[in-house]
């Protein structure tokens, strides 16, 4: 049985991944293709079941092309800010995986800035007020608790 290391790209439209060796050779693929929906103008969002299955897929997919790994690390890389949040209690999702791309919440982000708080949010955190940015998104999957 020899060590490798896992490593998962989960993107916008599939999910991967890749078995390296210890002499960092890929030795094994998989992948699965990943949808996504636009139920309104601006709006991106995939499902969050569907989302996870891909990744498990992409795994199984790599793990049957190989025989013997170890898997002795794991490295993911993943659509960075596309929010998905889980029910604590239930493990079910509290509404979609919303999008790196989604605009949804850019009423919300214009309120905050006419509100004056983007010279505070710039400041603690060096970024703007953006829709692209998760904190709006959270407070939208939170609202309701979906």
């Amino acid at each position: 049985m020899s060590d490798h290391l896992l490593a998962i790209d989960q993107g916008t439209t599939n999910s991967k991944a890749v078995l390296v060796n210890a002499e960092g050779r890929v030795v094994a693929r998989g992948s699965a293709p990943l949808g996504k929906r636009h139920p309104a103008p601006g709006w991106v969002e995939q499902d969050p079941e569907e989302l996870w299955s891909s990744v498990r897929s992409a795994i199984q997919g790599c793990l049957e092309a190989s025989s013997g790994a170890r898997i002795l690390g794991l490295a993911i890389s993943n659509q960075r800010e596309s929010v998905v949040a889980w029910h604590a209690r239930t493990g079910e999702p509290l509404g979609p995986c919303v999008s790196w791309q989604c605009r949804r919440t850019a009423k919300a982000c214009a309120e905050l800035r006419a509100a004056g708080h983007e010279p505070a949010v710039v400041a603690r955190t060096g970024l703007p007020i953006d829709p692209m940015f998760a904190a709006t998104k959270i407070a939208w999957l939170l609202s309701d608790l979906r």
